[in-house]
């Protein structure tokens, strides 16, 4: 296991001075509003979160409009060509974070790391949060680290089953445990 980062999480403001900046904060910015219109996002904060989070700086290998295309986006394939990573829906995100009732100064413990949910909940949390993400993989972790250091959102990024850490969360399990009401 490997323990990349040890900040707590913080909020910043977003970053546009990546590639296509305007257009990636209109694009984002209508993804938020469609996600508003249809019920996804409830809360200011949650609202607040996804008009600030640069989702394509997750998704470097999509365009733009892919990367705010309400859609999951694969990030690793297995060798037989199945997807076994990827950045989940921002529907999905938006109904996880609001079911989670994140607050500033909660700790969070995200299993499967796909590093835009992390940066969510990193905002949700604020300074005085934290949020560990981990995976079974270390590439998706190590992907993670670097993609939350380019948009100044530290949070912890750990490989491995996950057990042996402090498991003294306020919102455990977010995505896996959040997923499974949408497979069941």
């Amino acid at each position: 296991m490997t323990a990349v980062s040890e900040r707590p999480a913080m909020p910043t403001p977003p970053n546009d001075t990546l590639p296509q900046g305007d257009t990636c904060a209109i694009l984002r910015n209508r993804l938020t509003d469609r996600l508003l219109a249809a019920g996804h996002i409830r809360t200011p904060s949650v609202e607040h979160a996804f008009r600030t989070v640069p989702r394509h700086a997750f998704a470097p290998e999509v365009s733009a409009e892919k990367a705010y295309a309400d859609d999951t986006i694969p990030t690793r394939h297995a060798p037989d060509g199945h997807v076994s990573s990827s950045i989940s829906a921002p529907r999905l995100q938006a109904d996880m974070l609001e079911a989670a009732h994140l607050r500033p100064g909660h700790r969070v413990l995200e299993i499967g790391s796909g590093g835009f949910n992390a940066a969510l909940a990193a905002e949700l949390t604020g300074p005085t949060g934290t949020v560990t993400t981990v995976d079974i993989d270390a590439a998706v972790t190590e992907r993670t680290t670097r993609f939350l250091k380019a948009t100044g959102r530290p949070s912890r990024a750990r490989s491995g089953s996950g057990l042996g850490y402090d498991l003294s969360f306020d919102a455990k399990g977010l995505v896996t445990r959040l997923q499974s009401l949408y497979t069941s």
